[in-house]
């Protein structure tokens, strides 16, 4: 996810238009996530979309364009990908201790809208002018 949403750039890309994970180009840049928790809708392209859970089933799963590219034909090989790695069958096991299987397309979209939720900023420049300090941008 950092190759696309940098910290540095409220978790954005910082491009107009980027490439996705198999180098198609893309439309739009990736948004910013910080206070995406706030956000009454998470894209500019469909305002439907009020929950983080359905917003991050476009870019993991879109084929056109592709984004990430976990089509039908790639889950498994993904999958495997999280079901393989120590650190994330250790991970899948703490953040889901009441499941008795490995990752899923499902518990990795909890995982990352739950992170996503976290992504609070309370002190930025921005918010600081916001609260009143003209000085602040």
């Amino acid at each position: 996810c950092a190759s696309c949403h940098k910290q540095s750039l409220a978790f954005s890309d910082g491009k107009v238009t980027p490439k996705g994970s198999t180098g198609e180009q893309l439309v739009r840049n990736s948004q910013g996530l910080a206070n995406s928790a706030y956000h009454p809708t998470l894209t500019w392209a469909n305002k439907v979309f009020l929950e983080i859970e359905d917003q991050l089933q476009v870019p993991i799963r879109a084929d056109d364009p592709v984004e990430l590219g976990v089509t039908p034909i790639y889950v498994d090989e993904v999958l495997a990908r999280f079901n393989n790695d120590n650190v994330y069958i250790g991970l899948f096991a703490n953040a889901f201790p009441e499941s008795s299987t490995g990752a899923t397309l499902n518990k990795i979209i909890q995982a990352l809208a739950t992170f996503c939720r976290t992504l609070i900023s309370g002190d930025s420049p921005y918010d600081r002018y916001y609260q009143g300090d003209k000085t602040a941008l």
